[in-house]
């Protein structure tokens, strides 16, 4: 499978906090290739990565910041949503008269996204998501294409990071949910077969998942001690 060039950001929880021990982490060996910002108070590193897929690059991040132990305060990632029309035709792979074209109806059906915003410079900038949808509704790329199927991989990452922050936030209520719910849709052969359709990822992790098939994700690959420890970048 060819390489491809993957740009996307790991965004923190709240409890993260950009500082000076961030940024030696980080830059000091970490992921010196990232880029750290933060937007209304919120901390995200900014990659751009070549693997096969968007979960090999992810994985791979996550594996760098696995060791720091700032894997676990994973808000989500984000695949850069905001984007231009430059930005647009590169990720597409379609040219920028093309773009032009279908944004002011020219090409295509009509009604294609509203800018969600605009620069400093008046440009107009689009979400990404609501922009491959509308591609996606005009059947002008496939639903199968390696752009949608970056966006379900993705989809399917941040829904792991999100029980694994629901279960935090809400304790013995998520795994007595979590039970109850595997009771119904999986059966004593392990979940390896559920998951067939999961990246390979997900499916390495092995098949003691059948009763709470997150603990192997969050510790192994999130880093999760048995007692999430606070540590020195985060706010107090």
């Amino acid at each position: 499978m060819a390489m491809k060039n993957f740009e996307f950001s790991i965004v923190f929880c709240d409890n993260v906090e950009l500082n000076e021990q961030l940024e030696d982490i980080v830059y000091g060996g970490c992921c010196d290739d990232g880029q750290l910002s933060s937007v209304d108070g919120r901390v995200m590193l900014l990659f751009e990565r070549n693997a096969e897929s968007i979960v090999d690059a992810v994985f791979e991040v996550l594996s760098e910041l696995k060791e720091s132990g700032l894997a676990r305060h994973i808000l989500c990632v984000d695949p850069s949503d905001l984007v231009s029309q430059i930005q647009i035709g590169k990720r597409l792979g379609k040219k920028r008269q093309q773009i032009h074209q279908y944004v002011n109806g020219l090409r295509g059906p009509s009604g294609f996204p509203k800018p969600i915003r605009y620069t400093e410079e008046r440009k107009p900038v689009w979400g990404w998501a609501t922009v491959l949808n509308w591609f996606v509704k005009s059947n002008l790329i496939g639903v199968n294409s390696d752009i949608a199927k970056t966006a379900e991989e993705l989809s399917v990452i941040n829904g792991f990071l999100t029980n694994f922050h629901n279960r935090k936030e809400f304790g013995k209520a998520f795994n007595n949910v979590e039970v109850r719910f595997h009771e119904i849709f999986y059966d004593t052969r392990g979940v390896e077969d559920k998951f067939r359709d999961i990246p390979k990822t997900f499916q390495s992790l092995g098949e003691k998942m059948v009763i709470t098939p997150s603990d192997k994700f969050y510790n192994q690959v999130l880093g999760v001690p048995q007692r999430d420890e606070i540590s020195p970048y985060l706010a107090g």
